[in-house]
């Protein structure tokens, strides 16, 4: 597993800007994809759910198509900041990061972790209430144009709050 992570690192050290730009795609998407298609089916699409629905009233297509364009939009955002920062880190700006445990111990591994989703969660929200201010609830609308949620609303942002994001 550790030379795996060793791999990792090499292959982002080594590895083209497209090449890295469309595994980062591919990666989101395909857990994006995944997760809200199975999250569809078992809410909305399998007669066997017992899923305690908000709405009974029936999706229109358009929603959906709709959810799934600004997702798209999204990852495409997500992957090119993540990019962004893959490039950071190959000319120096992150010198603390590494992606091996053994290199500082575990502990400190898990304890970065923890403090990095702790920290991440925080921002999201306040992001979050930021949007919910009168001078970006505009670019927050698209996230609530969907009348009746479905998990293809989980990306579904206006670019300014993707990357807000």
């Amino acid at each position: 597993m550790l030379d795996n992570l060793i791999d990792i690192e090499q292959a982002l050290a080594s590895a083209s800007m497209p090449v890295i730009w469309l595994l980062i795609f591919v990666s989101i998407a395909f857990n994006y994809f995944g997760l809200a298609c199975a999250g569809y089916w078992y809410f909305w699409v399998n007669p066997n759910s017992k899923a305690i629905r908000m709405h009974d009233r029936p999706i229109e297509s358009k929603q959906i198509q709709n959810e799934i364009f600004w997702s798209t939009v999204s990852i495409a955002l997500f992957a090119t900041l993540v990019l962004a920062m893959i490039q950071a880190w190959r000319f120096g700006f992150f010198p603390n990061l590494y992606f091996n445990p053994m290199e500082r111990g575990w502990s400190v591994f898990i304890g970065n972790l923890v403090v990095f989703l702790l920290v991440q969660d925080l921002l999201f929200y306040l992001t979050h209430r930021l949007l919910h201010t009168k001078h970006f609830q505009h670019f927050h609308r698209v996230h609530h144009s969907s009348v009746i949620p479905t998990p293809f609303a989980f990306y579904c942002f206006h670019p300014v709050e993707a990357i807000v994001h």
